[in-house]
């Protein structure tokens, strides 16, 4: 099954006081451990998924832009997936642009899941009790039922209670799920 990357960057980052995509960790923007994490898992189609004020800041990375920014995850997977519907694409790995410590291992983790449960629509992530939409593989086949929930609601949580949906348990010493929301998440 061929697999692209979303990288899902087209938030305010109000929380933080200022764009946080763009700080500097290790040596590289922080949102290029999610590009870098879905290449070396081995999935050379890494699309961002911003707004066109963002656009700009995400060199030599393929940009979707959202039509009506800031409308929330679902709609981006939405905008993503409509998008590359004609690519031939089945799957679409989704990360968000927040991810410190994300890597490789986690992504293909999940990609080794859907081979062995290719009826899944979706393979969502649980951490320490908490399902993590933004770590999450989808199939093609959600975009119909995506399509009919964005007029009504762009809560993750409806999409995965209403598709087939598998959940991947963690371990709970994983650090891939640490996402920066407040400049003093960093000390964490």
């Amino acid at each position: 099954m061929k697999t692209a990357g979303l990288l899902l960057a087209g938030g305010r980052s109000s929380r933080y006081g200022k764009q946080k995509l763009f700080e500097t960790y290790k040596n590289e923007p922080l949102f290029m451990k999610s590009v870098r994490a879905m290449r070396e898992a081995g999935i050379d189609d890494v699309y961002v998924i911003t707004n066109k004020d963002l656009a700009s800041h995400f060199h030599d990375i393929p940009i979707i832009c959202e039509q009506t920014p800031f409308e929330g995850p679902l709609y981006a997977l939405y905008e993503g997936m409509t998008r590359l519907s004609t690519s031939g694409f089945s799957r679409f790995q989704v990360l968000a642009g927040d991810l410190p410590e994300i890597n490789a291992s986690m992504v293909k983790y999940l990609m080794n899941t859907a081979t062995a449960h290719e009826n899944s629509d979706i393979l969502l992530p649980e951490h320490l009790g908490r399902l993590q939409p933004l770590h999450a593989l989808y199939h093609q086949r959600c975009l119909p039922l995506i399509k009919t929930l964005l007029p009504t609601t762009r809560k993750m949580s409806v999409l995965y209670e209403q598709a087939e949906t598998r959940t991947v348990p963690f371990a709970d010493d994983s650090r891939y799920f640490i996402n920066i929301n407040h400049q003093t998440d960093w000390r964490e």
